[in-house]
Formats: C-alpha cells, structure tokens, sequence
C-alpha cells in the first residue's frame, strides 16, 4: 500500500502528467473489503499518510496489532454480534470510529458483485439499489466530516430511517 501511495505522490508531482497538482495528498483515506479490510487497518500502522479508512466487512485475523487514532469506518455485514476479534480491533481503535451493521445482507455486498450478480446477492431487506445508496451515503458522510472537516451528519449519529435495516 505504500508503493501504491508512493505512485500516487508521483503522479501529482510529475510536471509531464495530467494529475500534476490536482491530488490532495493531505487528505487520502484507504479503503478494503474482507482482508482488504485487514490490510487497511494495519496500512494505518505503517503510513502515516492515511488520513481515514473504510473496512468493507473485513476478515480479521485473530491477533491484528493495531492501535490507531486514524479515523475508521467499519461496514459489515449479515453480523448477529461482532466476534471477539471485532471486538478487540473496535478497542483498539483510538480515534473517531464508526460501526454500521447491514443486516441480512452478504459478505460481498460491498462489491461489484452485488451490480455484476444482481439479485443473486441477499442485500436484506432493502434491496440492491438502497443498500449500495446506503453504502456510499455512509462512505461520504464519514469521509467529508474526517477529510473534508464537514460538521458531523446525521448518519453518523445513530439509526437512520431511510436505512432501516442498518445498524
């Protein structure tokens, strides 16, 4: 992930380019799904340069050693309860964090797959388009209050009634 961040540095500087000072490289989130999810958790370990993640119903390995104050947004999914070692992760985060829940739906409803399978995917109770609104409102709203310094939306405050099914 480093080597990705370190291209992306280039790019912006790179007086040959089309990106050449159009990347604010103070303000960059990584996101991941399953151990994506994982390797976005410890990408804040190593680089400082992540200013939030996005966890994408992460698979996480019995022991993560994380601690960070680096703002998170954990979206799962199908969840009863979180596991222990969600548990232990959630405790371990120091910063702004956030826990939503997509009830009944499935481990890859964060993809693709939900628009390349549609209506194969169990998106729960609200369906393919309400549940990738959903995903993306909550994506945005957590990103434009940690990268963007926007006062804190109503999404990030509780249950939400346009996403019922989300907690």
């Amino acid at each position: 992930m480093t080597f990705v961040l370190n291209a992306i540095q280039q790019m912006n500087i790179d007086a040959a380019g089309p990106f050449l000072g159009k990347l604010d490289m103070t303000r960059v989130a990584i996101a991941g799904h399953s151990m994506g999810g994982a390797t976005a958790i410890l990408a804040l370990e190593q680089e400082s340069r992540y200013k939030a993640a996005i966890v994408l119903n992460a698979i996480l390995p019995h022991s993560l050693p994380v601690s960070t104050e680096t703002p998170v947004l954990l979206l799962a999914a199908g969840r009863d309860q979180w596991s222990a070692v969600g548990r232990q992760v959630w405790g371990q985060l120091r910063g702004p964090r956030f826990a939503v829940n997509r009830r009944g739906a499935e481990h890859v409803t964060s993809t693709d797959e939900v628009w390349l399978a549609k209506d194969l995917i169990s998106t729960g109770t609200m369906g393919t388009e309400k549940t990738i609104a959903a995903i993306r409102d909550y994506i945005a709203a957590f990103l434009d209050i940690n990268l963007r310094g926007q006062s804190v939306h109503p999404l990030l405050i509780g249950p939400s009634p346009d996403y019922p099914t989300l907690r």
